[in-house]
């Protein structure tokens, strides 16, 4: 199987798209509840926060992960400093995952961020995500700290780059 990475409006597939797998998988996993999914998955809510990176199974062109690349300067940037960028909702299509879409997505926000000439980027993933966790220590993020937002714990990870 092979995948193509790139923002959604290069694969001419429409936005809603990515609205429909954050639902799928953020809600119908049951780690959003659905009145706060209906504005925060809305496209335009999303792509406010910055850089929306899509990956498409090159053969059937499914949509099959979905990352964004959050700068320091967006109003969605929650904890990176100047010079560090933030990655929000990782999400892959369950019928593709353990096939290395989120470690691709990852790679692409990775080089966006040292394109920038971002030195960190920071993410924090709810304390029962556990397989979320697993790739982000995999591809060499730290678990800094917990925070709580909206009465759910979160676990902050950096990763240090060579820009």
């Amino acid at each position: 199987m092979e995948f193509l990475v790139g923002e959604i409006a290069s694969f001419n597939m429409p936005e809603s798209m990515v609205s429909e797998l954050l639902n799928e998988v953020y809600v119908g996993e049951k780690y959003v509840e659905t009145e706060v999914a209906k504005e925060m998955f809305k496209y335009n809510e999303i792509k406010k926060r910055g850089i929306v990176i899509c990956a498409v199974e090159k053969q059937s062109f499914s949509l099959a992960g979905v990352v964004v690349f959050v700068p320091y300067e967006s109003p969605a940037s929650k904890l990176a400093k100047e010079n560090e960028s933030e990655m929000h909702l990782l999400c892959v299509n369950k019928n593709y995952r353990n096939k290395g879409i989120g470690k691709i997505l990852i790679k692409s926000v990775v080089d966006i961020a040292i394109k920038n000439g971002n030195t960190k980027i920071i993410l924090w993933t709810q304390k029962i995500m556990k397989a979320a966790q697993n790739l982000y220590e995999k591809e060499e993020f730290t678990h800094i700290n917990n925070i709580i937002k909206n009465n759910r714990e979160f676990l902050v990870y950096e990763k240090q780059l060579n820009a």
